[in-house]
C-alpha cells in the first residue's frame, strides 16, 4: 500500500473530510516536486502533510489533534519500505 492510501485511510479512520485528503495530497506533491523528500524522511513528512491539511481545512480541537497525531505515528512506523 502507498503512502497516498495510507494518508486516506488514516483521514476516514479518523472520519475526516475528503478536502482535507485533497489538501495533505496538495502538500506532499509540493513537497515532492521541490525535492525535500527522501526515503529517510518520507513517512514522517507524509504524516505531518495530513496534520497540516486536517489543521487548516477541519475545525479540530486540541485533543483531536492528538489523537490524529498518535494514529499517524502508528501508522507510518509500520509500513514496511519498498525501496
Amino acid at each position: 500500500m502507498g503512502l497516498k492510501c495510507e494518508m486516506q485511510n488514516i483521514a476516514e479512520e479518523r472520519g475526516l473530510e475528503p478536502v482535507t485528503v485533497a489538501m495533505s495530497y496538495v502538500y506532499f506533491e509540493k513537497l515532492v516536486l521541490q525535492g525535500k523528500l527522501n526515503k529517510q524522511n518520507r513517512k514522517l513528512c507524509t504524516g505531518a502533510c495530513v496534520l497540516l491539511g486536517a489543521k487548516i481545512s477541519s475545525d479540530l480541537k486540541k485533543h483531536e489533534v492528538g489523537q490524529l497525531f498518535d494514529v499517524s505515528t502508528r501508522r507510518y512506523q509500520r509500513i514496511p519500505s519498498t525501496e
